[in-house]
């Protein structure tokens, strides 16, 4: 029997890591952490599209707040969990 995680299209994950590297601004290279955030999220099957918006308004928050943009996705698992529980909510 397969595995549920066998079942899942990484590549779809892509889009939203480079939405974040390109956001962090600090090369290319993301910690076996930050893989293993991404691999949890694409298990857990939340939609690459809302992370996607979810990073974007982090990172607009961020700007307008005039703090950092977290450096890691291990850092913004909490808040991107929440605001996909949130855009499911609606």
């Amino acid at each position: 029997m397969d595995s549920p995680s066998q079942d899942i299209d990484l590549s779809q994950y892509n889009t939203v890591l480079n939405v974040f590297i390109e956001l962090r601004g600090r090369g290319v290279v993301v910690s076996t952490q930050d893989l293993e955030v991404l691999k949890g999220w694409a298990t857990e099957r939340l939609a690459p599209e809302t992370l996607c918006q979810s990073i974007l308004a982090i990172y607009r928050d961020c700007q307008e707040k005039g703090t950092r943009f977290p450096t890691s996705l291990k850092a913004l698992d909490r808040p991107l969990r929440r605001a996909v529980r949130e855009a499911n909510e609606y």
